[in-house]
């Protein structure tokens, strides 16, 4: 709901739904996120030497993580820094990332992780979006048709 109070600009004329091109739209974001969690995981396992329990918590952080870097990335047709986000969508993403490094630095409901690690993968996963997906949803969604102001 809070998504409903962003000041991102809105389309000036009525949407059409083109299902080929957002199906796109979504795989060129949606790809890059899951190389970046693949990447992630295979460090956590291979790398640091995580358990199984420990490896399930961090697949989840980073899937929350970037579930919420998303909503910043296509709000915005533009660069995601364009356009400064509502105050509630702020509020909400600062509360969801707030309370699952809590929940996953005590080890409430899941598996313990370091609290330098979570803060270590919310770091790149927001420098990922920002520096790649951003890059790739700028110069391919105006081509898809996506975003047009």
């Amino acid at each position: 709901m809070t998504i409903t109070t962003d000041r991102a600009a809105a389309s000036l004329r009525p949407n059409r739904w083109h299902i080929r091109q957002l199906l796109m739209g979504a795989l060129a974001v949606g790809l890059p996120f899951l190389a970046l969690t693949l990447g992630i995981y295979w460090v956590g396992g291979s790398v640091l030497g995580l358990t199984a329990p420990q490896l399930q918590t961090l697949a989840f952080v980073t899937l929350v993580f970037g579930c919420q870097v998303t909503v910043y990335l296509v709000r915005e047709p533009r660069r995601a820094w364009t356009s400064r986000p509502g105050g509630w969508l702020v509020v909400a993403t600062a509360t969801v990332v707030v309370g699952v490094v809590v929940l996953a630095g005590a080890g409430w409901l899941m598996a313990a992780l370091d609290p330098r690690l979570l803060v270590g993968v919310l770091a790149v996963v927001v420098l990922w979006a920002v520096l790649v997906v951003d890059s790739v949803k700028v110069s391919l969604f105006p081509r898809l048709g996506l975003h047009t102001l």
